[in-house]
């Protein structure tokens, strides 16, 4: 049971919960930051129309001929040098085309402090020194928001993309590198994924499917379907075998349900237990021992010989789905012969063993009573005060009565 219990696979109100506060928490920031650069837009944007009229602020245009550009400067400056704020524009010398425009802060002839640059359709909202990006910024590209942690011009820190539909990626750098670690959200289907690429380009994490409301834990391939041994769990059911591209794998499997049932043995393609020597633990009935099933399963359902036994030192063997066995009641030092069903008593013709007496006779078997009458005339009333669950024979208490 501890497998399913893990904290990767559970909480998933606590993991969408912790990536929404990290992710609005980064959006907050930058749009403080985004209304401080509006400010200084706004001052900026008028500079055009006072180069007549206000001496501080000035325009010149200078040309790079290694670089084919000509760059326009409007803007405050000190010394002959850019300092304050401005706007700088450069273009194609040969076409007119506009390359690239800063609006913003300088300092000592560079872009420091606040500001935009657009570069086609790249819009960067943030922080420069030294004419290189430090900081938070965003970055729009094609309307799509990133926002982006940068040291010297290099990645380094967080990156969040909010994706035109809703859709919101997260991931990492270290001094331009990827950590691998990221996490993605798709609004449509609810889907969020965290975890880390691997080496080979496959992928390793959790995967929380809303609209399916499903879990999968493991490793997936650039499809982000399972491959490999990995974990599949939904409403408190789950199994961990064997996948390839999200599908299982025939193979040794461990699962749980939701009412306390454990199950070990080989599995179909289905999921559903197939073959000999399968084990259920059943804890359904909250008993620190439990009750244990050993047989042989096909497609999912118990067929041939197997063996039941109940934690409170009941036992039952017999041949499935319907067939001839013996049940032993622990209680009344009972055995119980005859055509065995799903809920562990008899019906029809058979054996009783009580005291130490044998009796031949019938079973009337209903949803509440397994009545046996004795060829001699003689009942044992034995009453069923649980009922039995999805085809399991539970553990039952019941009371022996007998009638002469």
């Amino acid at each position: 049971r501890s497998i399913f219990n893990h904290s990767l696979v559970r909480p998933k109100k606590e993991a969408l919960k912790e990536f929404f506060l990290y992710v609005n928490f980064h959006r907050n920031e930058f749009e403080q930051l985004k209304r401080q650069i509006k400010l200084i837009i706004k001052e900026i944007e008028s500079y055009p129309e006072l180069v007549e009229n206000d001496e501080t602020i000035k325009k010149e245009e200078y040309e790079e001929s290694e670089e084919n550009t000509l760059i326009t400067y409007i803007g405050q400056m000190k010394d002959g040098i850019k300092e304050g704020k401005g706007m700088l524009i450069t273009k194609n010398r040969s076409t007119g085309d506009v390359l690239e425009t800063y609006i913003g802060e300088f300092k000592n002839d560079k872009k420091n402090g606040l500001g935009i640059l657009k570069k086609g359709n790249r819009q960067i909202e943030g922080s420069f020194i030294d004419n290189k990006l430090n900081g938070k910024i965003g970055l729009y590209v094609d309307n799509e928001l990133n926002i982006i942690e940068y040291k010297n011009d290099i990645l380094h820190g967080r990156k969040i993309v909010f994706r035109k539909g809703g859709d919101i990626v997260t991931s990492s750098f270290d001094n331009g590198h990827p950590t691998k670690k990221f996490s993605i959200y798709l609004k449509n289907s609810k889907e969020f994924f965290t975890g880390k690429k691997k080496e080979n380009g496959n992928y390793e994490g959790i995967d929380y499917r809303g609209n399916e409301g499903t879990v999968f834990v493991g490793t997936f391939n650039s499809n982000f379907n399972l491959i490999g041994e990995g974990y599949w769990y939904q409403n408190y059911n789950g199994i961990f075998c064997n996948f390839d591209n999200g599908e299982i794998l025939p193979s040794l499997c461990y699962q749980i349900n939701k009412y306390g049932f454990v199950y070990f043995g080989f599995c179909n393609k289905d999921g559903l237990l197939h073959g000999k020597d399968c084990i259920i633990l059943n804890y359904s009935n909250d008993s620190e021992k439990g009750d244990l099933f050993i047989g042989t399963y096909k497609d999912g359902k118990k067929i041939g010989f197997g063996e039941y036994y109940w934690g409170d030192g009941d036992y039952m063997k017999k041949i499935y789905p319907v067939g001839w066995g013996v049940r032993y009641l622990n209680i009344d030092n009972t055995y119980l012969e005859g055509i065995m069903h799903d809920c562990g008593f008899p019906n029809g013709s058979g054996l009783l063993t009580y005291d130490g007496d044998k009796y031949s006779g019938k079973f009337f078997l209903s949803e509440e009573k397994c009545i046996f009458i004795s060829d001699g005339r003689k009942s044992f009333n034995m009453t069923i005060t649980d009922t039995p669950r999805f085809n399991e024979a539970v553990a039952v208490q019941f009371k022996t009565e007998v009638h002469n």
